[in-house]
């Protein structure tokens, strides 16, 4: 089995005032190799710890690709991040639905593949994918891609190997999906995976609903080769506990 690749998202630990260099070499020790969502500010601190920035969010979480309407705002500043991500050696870009607003899954699906089918080019050229992310109606009121059906069919309609799915297993597992089954049989859309516990998304152990050993291996074994970012939110120590979740994933992978 190949070496399991971690990272962490950095909203999730980060806490202003903290020594960010120290945070960041503690999280290289225990096994992180790349970090997510991380300001512009701290790029250059990451690197200096051997962590590189893995992706940023564009913007769409609320007014996103799957109103026509918002492509006019959206694939020009989408398009502008893609060449600062290609600056920074950035490989990915999170992008978002939006919500829904009445809409039905069709119409979404099929502004999504518009708006992201002209943005392929571009991040193909960049080198850069573009990961459109599932969450959960729960924390996300009205999001519309909400299930991976509706982002592996965007993914599938737009047929670019730099249009993905970025499919958190936390966000899916609260909307009820069968999460095993989801990844293993759409490995071939899934370009990035978060992990936390479900349904407090707190630490991804092995007493949650979730079992994170399984799906470790079951995806490893039929070709996942991506990283396994991790993205929970804990109380007291957190970056202690993000080195705890590293070692647990990693003998996993064992």
């Amino acid at each position: 089995m190949p070496n399991l690749k971690l990272s962490a998202a950095e909203w999730c630990f980060f806490r202003d005032g903290c020594d960010c260099a120290d945070v960041y070499a503690r999280l290289h020790r225990a096994g992180y190799s790349a970090l997510e969502m991380v300001s512009a500010s701290r790029w250059s601190t990451a690197l200096m710890a051997n962590l590189h920035v893995l992706n940023v969010a564009a913007p769409g979480m609320r007014d996103g690709l799957n109103q026509a309407v918002n492509h006019g705002a959206l694939v020009p500043a989408i398009l502008e991040l893609i060449q600062k991500a290609k600056a920074n050696e950035i490989a990915q870009i999170i992008v978002f639905s939006g919500s829904r607003r009445g809409q039905s899954d069709h119409e979404g699906i099929r502004n999504c593949a518009t708006a992201l089918g002209r943005l392929a080019g571009a991040a193909e050229a960049a080198g850069v994918t573009l990961l459109l992310e599932v969450l959960n109606t729960y924390d996300h009121a009205d999001y519309q891609c909400c299930s991976g059906t509706f982002a592996f069919e965007v993914a599938r309609a737009v047929r670019s190997s730099h249009v993905k799915v970025l499919y958190d297993v936390y966000h899916g597992h609260r909307m009820g999906e069968d999460v095993m089954n989801t990844v293993v049989k759409n490995l071939e859309c899934i370009g990035h995976l978060h992990v936390a516990g479900s349904p407090k998304r707190d630490f991804p152990g092995e007493q949650q609903a979730i079992d994170y050993g399984k799906l470790v291996r079951e995806a490893m074994a039929v070709g996942y080769s991506g990283y396994w970012g991790q993205e929970f939110c804990c109380a007291g120590d957190s970056v202690e506990q993000y080195c705890r979740a590293a070692a647990l994933f990693q003998s996993y992978a064992e």
